[in-house]
């Protein structure tokens, strides 16, 4: 019982890890478009 509570445990953490990483990779590439953005829209100036 111990072991597959340790899995379900990993299984969790693995799973939060997942979506950390995933919500840091939308807020860089959200955070880019924007710098990308504003020096197009400043060059065009």
């Amino acid at each position: 019982m111990a072991t597959s509570r340790w899995r379900e445990v990993e299984k969790m953490t693995t799973y939060e890890a997942l979506s950390l990483v995933a919500q840091f990779s939308l807020v860089l590439i959200g955070t880019l478009t924007m710098i990308i953005t504003m020096v197009v829209y400043i060059k065009k100036k």
